[in-house]
């Protein structure tokens, strides 16, 4: 089963939000780490974003990490390991090709407890900064968990079934220190 509809209104927002800092000269930039930004965004969160997603890439290298991506499976059937072989693509290069979007500002953050957020093939991930920092602060491993659920709904991963917390849990469970 499909998320709500009125959840996709947060993510079409983000959508708009990144096509206004396009027109405003604020695109893309990539950063040592990897990481791609996209919009307005403040130099504390683009170092715990370049920490999780370094730390996201680091747990990629062990294969029992990798094994999330024939864990799960898109729409249509297919694992996402085949989608990233479809696109000639690891898993760490798509994680790389991803723009991160720091969404603090919007209504899709202001729910309580949620840390991020993506569109089923989509390929923004949106986090809400100021939680995502503090999560990162607390716990590296979650910070880097959060970036590997989002690329796995990125590739088309639905929730519900699974759950949001099965994800996570398999996450964490796959890709332990």
């Amino acid at each position: 089963m499909e998320r709500p509809r009125r959840r996709g209104l947060p993510l079409l927002l983000a959508g708009l939000l990144l096509a206004r800092a396009a027109q405003a000269g604020d695109g893309p930039v990539d950063m040592p780490s990897g990481v791609r930004f996209v919009g307005a965004r403040s130099r504390s969160f683009e170092w715990w974003v370049s920490q999780a997603v370094a730390e996201a890439l680091r747990r990629l290298s062990d294969p029992r990490c990798q094994q999330l991506f024939s864990d799960f499976r898109d729409s249509s059937g297919r694992t996402l390991q085949s989608r990233l072989d479809e696109m000639g693509m690891t898993a760490q290069s798509y994680l790389r090709s991803l723009l991160v979007l720091d969404g603090d500002r919007g209504a899709f953050c202001q729910s309580s407890g949620v840390l991020a957020g993506t569109r089923r093939g989509g390929r923004v991930i949106v986090l809400c900064g100021g939680r995502f920092g503090r999560a990162q602060f607390r716990d590296p491993a979650l910070g880097a968990a959060v970036i590997l659920h989002e690329e796995l709904h990125s590739l088309g991963l639905g929730e519900n079934p699974p759950s949001t917390l099965e994800i996570s849990e398999r996450v964490l469970s796959r890709c332990a220190r």
